[in-house]
């Protein structure tokens, strides 16, 4: 079987694998340069950094799967204490929530970051054992219904908000919450079943970049075609399967695609082949995100030892989301400075674009010192900016995702499958597992 990738990010990545491990011939396109898409280790002031995403979650087997199978020495992070920035000082987010949420009466009631009225608000959700809310898809209203607006704002929203780049109002709970979904109403969820400990969030030691080239590697010795700087414009039906043009004009043919591209792309590829499927796919927006690594003096007050990060209230107006210490998170980057990530941007908040290099530098550094209540001895800086990077899941937005699929099934027939992050979720496991999906797909049609 014949099978054609297209994008080399780590859904790419992970559908090339998949198809190539079972016995397909595959050849993986992808536009840029180089393989991996988000995934980006730099160093700043000598020492390691990320500069998109810098771990991954254990808890799903299909990506650990594959990252177990290279190899990779994994460390977890050291620090996973975090503060709240809001109202002019840093809070400490309380222990034990399930991404905010109160489980039990004991966690609603123990916050710092909202007064009595609030938590006996929450504490009330957590008595009456309601399950109002289960109505709607929409997150915000979902936990406002549940546990209170203002406890919402301050312990869900900086979390959920900040991973997504987006607010909660209007956010997906189906895709960037459930664990809160599956929260019984007297409890976290059940356990899983039984299998040897393994921290919650892992990475490699030589960074994120070391994952793609390890997969790589692979692809390479399991004889796949990778090609760099090589971008897909158009897929068109073929008599055996499907026809994949390239810019440069070039045409292969493959009994079947993987489109592991962002929505908006895997829209402009289906124009012409499957309209509905691309009209569909364009009305999915997403948020752009930038990233400072910053290399400081280790001159941070005392208070701050063993802190993960700060999360940023919005109603701050700050266009910092989160202050990562990232020295104190993975002491492994770091070498005689500390570092620092500031992240800022999401789908409400474009200050970022309007910014220049030097310009967004001194704010988001200006932000950074407030927020830590420091003046910062810069020794060397890198931002990265991720331009439409963060999908907006809009509420029902897996039932948009079921009727993409039956609009591509309908003018392609079974020889095209979609992966990719804005599918289910942005985190590495979910992008993993979205691509190993969409080769399983491909590989079942074909047996």
């Amino acid at each position: 079987m014949n099978v054609i990738v297209v994008g080399g990010g780590i859904s790419g990545l992970a559908a090339a694998w998949e198809a190539a491990r079972h016995g397909a011939s595959v050849m993986l396109l992808e536009s840029s340069d180089r393989l991996g898409g988000k995934l980006l280790t730099s160093h700043v002031g000598g020492s390691l950094v990320e500069l998109g995403p810098d771990s991954l979650l254990t808890r799903t087997p299909s990506a650990l799967e594959l990252v177990d199978s290279l190899g990779l020495d994994l460390v977890a992070p050291t620090a996973s204490r975090a503060l709240l920035w809001s109202r002019g000082a840093r809070r400490p987010i309380p222990p034990g929530l399930v991404l905010g949420a109160p489980p039990n009466l004991e966690r609603a009631l123990s916050s710092d970051l909202v007064g009595p009225i609030t938590r006996l608000r929450a504490a009330w959700g957590v008595i009456a054992r309601s399950r109002r809310g289960h109505e709607t898809d929409d997150l915000g209203r979902l936990a406002a219904w549940r546990w209170g607006r203002t406890w919402s704002e301050r312990h869900i929203e900086p979390l959920v908000g900040g991973i997504n780049a987006n607010t909660i109002v209007g956010l997906s709970a189906r895709v960037s919450a459930p664990s809160i979904l599956s929260m019984p109403p007297s409890g976290p969820p059940a356990p899983a079943p039984s299998r040897p400990t393994r921290p919650a969030f892992v990475a490699p030691s030589g960074g994120l970049s070391t994952l793609v080239d390890a997969v790589a590697q692979v692809l390479v010795d399991l004889g796949v075609d990778v090609r760099s700087s090589t971008s897909v414009t158009e897929l068109a039906p073929a008599p055996h399967g499907t026809a994949v043009t390239t810019s440069d004009g070039s045409s292969f043919s493959a009994d079947a695609v993987v489109l592991a591209v962002p929505a908006f792309r895997a829209a402009e590829i289906l124009a012409a082949s499957a309209p509905e499927a691309s009209l569909l796919l364009r009305g999915i927006r997403y948020a752009s995100v930038s990233v400072l690594a910053l290399s400081i003096a280790p001159t941070l007050a005392p208070s701050l030892k063993g802190v993960a990060g700060v999360l940023v209230d919005r109603r701050e107006g700050l266009m910092t989301t989160a202050v990562s210490l990232a020295s104190e998170k993975w002491p492994h980057w770091a070498g005689d400075d500390a570092l620092l990530r500031v992240s800022a941007g999401n789908l409400h908040d474009v200050r970022p674009l309007d910014r220049d290099d030097d310009r967004l530098r001194d704010d988001l550094v200006a932000e950074a010192e407030g927020i830590l209540e420091a003046t910062l001895e810069i020794r060397d800086a890198r931002l990265a900016r991720w331009t439409n990077a963060f999908p907006h899941f809009a509420p029902w937005h897996l039932d948009l995702v079921e009727r993409i699929d039956r609009e591509l099934r309908d003018a392609l027939g079974s020889t095209v499958a979609l992966a990719g992050a804005w599918r289910r979720g942005s985190g590495i496991p979910t992008c993993i597992a979205s691509g190993r999906d969409a080769a399983r797909a491909t590989i079942s049609r074909d047996n």
